[in-house]
């Protein structure tokens, strides 16, 4: 049965604007036998932050799964936000039937600003990062913790290696100095990151030195060129547990401030970023931890880009998948022909059901079209080879993996005999899908 780690009562919380909150002694790590090196490749606990919600529970799952059948060994931690007691059993219940490493771990609703009223749910991350670090039941025991995206999907497991062969870095990155068996590896003092498009805005801000609050903190006179290699980061988060002890309380006391500068999306991206600075921890950044928008070269697309267009709808099926990225980061909308992928469809909340659909999925040749069909462009827009190959890469493997899910759940939960019907996730009109033979094979190459 999962060991489950419980907040009572777990009903929302209002976070000051300054951090006058304490989560207590970091009683939720056991640093007995912690060295700065990791034990070996599984030595990773993962970690991602989820509000209580439908949205969020099947990205969970599909997370959870993926990380299986991806071979990942190590814990697996869903810090839960904000869910009622209701809710809490429903999850609780489910994760019976789940591997006893994917765990949950509850926590306050952080996510209200007090001065203001306003909900900003991104609070959850660092503030239910800290409160796991600090409360964690069992204890933390590995050595590196890795913080992702709920809406993240392995293709292959996270370790502490960076293998110089499968790895790309950001530019003027190089690898970690410790090697592990001869391989590159995250220690203390050396955490790695997915390189993200922040560049060193925060370094400009004025309000800087309002959010640190520290004349001497080495954020306020990091080197530019530094700022720009070495801080611009996103998950996944890869770090030794001592180093994120640090960060995640620095991460909480900056979040709020950071917010206020910077009142937007990414604010508690920018808040990890100033935190590290300050504490000088420059991240090893990387570019093949994940694949996400398919316009951007800063990320693991050379990876995708080197696969033939026959092989790209069953890359993640193949043998040996350790020369894709880590994970799709599916935050992005997808499409290729009629096929697409958008995790804002709300029948997919609906989909870890007994009697809901599979999702119908796209044909193997996906990625020799030349023509994507969308709402602004129903009679098709032109796709280049480049980017076809790309969006049919995130296409196949998540609608695939999904289903694949939905198979190990129902088997678990449904009645051997269910039947189900498939589901296209689309967003254009019915009537454009009533042509599919046309869509399937027209700029096909």
């Amino acid at each position: 049965m999962i060991v489950a780690e419980h907040c009572f009562p777990c009903s929302r919380r209002r976070i000051a604007d300054s951090p006058d909150h304490n989560v207590g002694e970091k009683r939720g790590v056991d640093l007995t036998g912690i060295t700065a090196v990791p034990r070996d490749e599984h030595d990773v606990h993962v970690v991602f932050s989820t509000e209580c919600s439908s949205y969020q529970d099947w990205q969970s799952l599909l997370l959870f799964f993926s990380a299986t059948r991806a071979g990942h060994k190590g814990p697996i931690t869903r810090l839960a936000g904000g869910c009622s007691p209701e809710k809490q059993t429903e999850i609780l219940k489910l994760h019976q039937h789940m591997p006893p490493h994917h765990r949950v771990h509850f926590t306050p609703d952080y996510s209200v600003i007090s001065s203001t009223g306003h909900r900003y749910p991104y609070y959850n991350k660092p503030f239910g990062m800290q409160h796991f670090l600090a409360t964690a039941n069992p204890p933390i025991t590995n050595t590196i913790v890795a913080v992702l995206d709920p809406d993240q999907v392995f293709m292959k497991p996270l370790t502490p290696f960076l293998d110089p062969d499968t790895t790309i870095l950001a530019d003027r990155n190089t690898m970690p100095p410790l090697r592990f068996n001869g391989m590159p590896v995250i220690t203390e003092g050396y955490p790695a990151s997915q390189r993200y498009g922040l560049g060193s805005e925060w370094r400009r801000w004025d309000g800087l030195g309002r959010i640190v609050q520290d004349e001497k903190s080495p954020a306020l006179t990091v080197d530019p060129q530094l700022a720009d290699d070495h801080y611009p980061i996103g998950p996944p988060y890869v770090a030794h547990v001592r180093d994120w002890l640090k960060m995640a309380d620095k991460w909480v006391e900056f979040m709020p401030r950071s917010l206020i500068e910077y009142p937007h999306l990414l604010s508690e991206m920018f808040a990890l970023c100033i935190a590290s600075a300050h504490l000088r921890l420059p991240h090893t950044v990387v570019r093949t931890f994940m694949v996400s928008n398919a316009d951007d070269g800063n990320e693991g697309w050379p990876l995708i880009d080197k696969l033939s267009e026959d092989e790209v709808c069953n890359a993640h099926n193949a043998p040996d998948t350790s020369a894709l990225p880590v994970v799709i980061h599916y935050c992005q909308h997808f499409r290729v022909g009629i096929y697409s992928w958008g995790k804002w469809e709300p029948k997919l909340q609906e989909l870890f059901k007994c009697d809901s659909p599979y999702l119908l999925e796209p044909p193997d040749h996906l990625a020799s079209l030349r023509i994507k069909i969308e709402p602004d462009h129903l009679d098709g827009a032109p796709l280049s080879p480049l980017l076809a190959k790309r969006h049919a890469f995130v296409i196949c493997a998540l609608t695939k993996i999904l289903n694949e899910a939905l198979r190990d759940f129902r088997k678990a939960m449904c009645p051997s005999d269910q039947q189900n019907p498939t589901w296209q996730l689309t967003d254009v009109p019915e009537e454009q899908l009533k042509n599919r033979d046309k869509w399937e094979q027209l700029g096909a190459t």
